[in-house]
Protein backbone atom coordinates (compact mmCIF):
# COMPACT_ATOMS: atom_id res chain seq x y z
CA UNK A 1 0.00 0.00 0.00
CA UNK A 2 1.12 3.51 -0.70
CA UNK A 3 2.62 5.60 2.08
CA UNK A 4 0.27 8.31 0.79
CA UNK A 5 -2.44 6.62 2.87
CA UNK A 6 -0.24 5.83 5.90
CA UNK A 7 -2.51 7.63 8.37
CA UNK A 8 -5.50 5.41 7.49
CA UNK A 9 -3.82 2.09 6.69
CA UNK A 10 -5.43 0.45 9.71
CA UNK A 11 -8.86 1.58 8.48
CA UNK A 12 -8.75 0.36 4.85
CA UNK A 13 -8.42 -2.96 3.02
CA UNK A 14 -7.22 -3.76 -0.47
CA UNK A 15 -9.88 -5.33 -2.69
CA UNK A 16 -10.09 -6.34 -6.34
CA UNK A 17 -11.06 -3.50 -8.66
CA UNK A 18 -14.49 -4.18 -10.15
CA UNK A 19 -15.69 -1.80 -12.82
CA UNK A 20 -19.32 -2.66 -12.09
CA UNK A 21 -18.91 -1.61 -8.44
CA UNK A 22 -17.42 1.73 -9.45
CA UNK A 23 -20.19 2.33 -12.01
CA UNK A 24 -22.88 1.40 -9.46
CA UNK A 25 -21.43 3.81 -6.89
CA UNK A 26 -21.16 6.62 -9.43
CA UNK A 27 -24.77 5.98 -10.41
CA UNK A 28 -25.84 6.25 -6.77
CA UNK A 29 -23.86 9.48 -6.46
CA UNK A 30 -25.61 10.99 -9.48
CA UNK A 31 -29.00 9.83 -8.20
CA UNK A 32 -28.41 11.43 -4.78
CA UNK A 33 -27.27 14.72 -6.32
CA UNK A 34 -30.36 14.83 -8.54
CA UNK A 35 -32.55 14.06 -5.52
CA UNK A 36 -30.91 16.93 -3.61
CA UNK A 37 -31.63 19.31 -6.49
CA UNK A 38 -35.30 18.36 -6.47
CA UNK A 39 -35.73 18.49 -2.70
CA UNK A 40 -37.32 21.40 -0.86
CA UNK A 41 -36.45 20.54 2.77
CA UNK A 42 -32.93 21.65 3.71
CA UNK A 43 -32.37 18.69 6.04
CA UNK A 44 -33.09 16.25 3.19
CA UNK A 45 -30.82 18.20 0.86
CA UNK A 46 -28.00 17.83 3.39
CA UNK A 47 -28.71 14.11 3.77
CA UNK A 48 -28.63 13.55 0.02
CA UNK A 49 -25.45 15.59 -0.45
CA UNK A 50 -23.87 13.64 2.43
CA UNK A 51 -24.80 10.35 0.74
CA UNK A 52 -23.50 11.58 -2.62
CA UNK A 53 -20.16 12.57 -1.09
CA UNK A 54 -19.80 9.20 0.63
CA UNK A 55 -20.75 7.26 -2.50
CA UNK A 56 -18.42 9.35 -4.65
CA UNK A 57 -15.52 8.85 -2.25
CA UNK A 58 -16.33 5.13 -2.03
CA UNK A 59 -16.20 5.00 -5.85
CA UNK A 60 -12.76 6.66 -5.73
CA UNK A 61 -11.60 4.01 -3.25
CA UNK A 62 -13.07 1.15 -5.28
CA UNK A 63 -11.43 2.41 -8.47
CA UNK A 64 -8.07 2.31 -6.69
CA UNK A 65 -8.70 -1.15 -5.20
CA UNK A 66 -9.53 -0.21 -1.63
CA UNK A 67 -12.48 -0.11 0.73
CA UNK A 68 -12.97 1.17 4.25
CA UNK A 69 -13.10 -1.39 7.03
CA UNK A 70 -16.46 -1.39 8.77
CA UNK A 71 -16.43 0.31 12.13
CA UNK A 72 -16.87 3.62 13.80
CA UNK A 73 -14.34 5.33 11.48
CA UNK A 74 -15.41 3.99 8.07
CA UNK A 75 -17.01 7.22 6.84
CA UNK A 76 -13.97 9.20 7.96
CA UNK A 77 -11.60 6.73 6.26
CA UNK A 78 -13.62 6.88 3.03
CA UNK A 79 -13.57 10.67 2.84
CA UNK A 80 -9.97 10.94 4.05
CA UNK A 81 -8.83 8.47 1.37
CA UNK A 82 -10.24 10.73 -1.33
CA UNK A 83 -8.70 13.81 0.28
CA UNK A 84 -5.27 12.19 0.53
CA UNK A 85 -5.36 10.77 -2.98
CA UNK A 86 -6.88 13.84 -4.59
CA UNK A 87 -5.94 16.98 -2.61
CA UNK A 88 -8.06 19.18 -4.89
CA UNK A 89 -11.24 17.60 -3.49
CA UNK A 90 -12.97 20.17 -1.30
CA UNK A 91 -13.23 19.56 2.40
CA UNK A 92 -16.27 17.42 3.20
CA UNK A 93 -17.40 19.57 6.11
CA UNK A 94 -17.11 22.72 4.02
CA UNK A 95 -19.43 21.18 1.44
CA UNK A 96 -22.01 20.26 4.08
CA UNK A 97 -21.70 23.64 5.80
CA UNK A 98 -22.37 25.43 2.51
CA UNK A 99 -25.44 23.30 1.89
CA UNK A 100 -26.74 23.73 5.44
CA UNK A 101 -26.11 27.46 5.54
CA UNK A 102 -27.73 28.52 2.34
CA UNK A 103 -29.21 25.80 0.26
CA UNK A 104 -31.30 27.70 -2.22
CA UNK A 105 -32.48 26.95 -5.69
CA UNK A 106 -31.85 29.13 -8.69
CA UNK A 107 -34.36 29.59 -11.47
CA UNK A 108 -32.96 26.52 -13.19
CA UNK A 109 -33.78 24.39 -10.13
CA UNK A 110 -30.11 23.74 -9.36
CA UNK A 111 -28.72 24.27 -5.90
CA UNK A 112 -26.71 27.42 -5.50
Amino acid sequence: MSSLFAEILDKIDQVPVRRTDVQRLLGKTEHDLQAAENEEATDWIIKKVHEAILNGCTAVMAAQGYRAKLGSWHHYATIRFAQLGYPSIRDYWTVLKCCAGGATKSRTGRLS
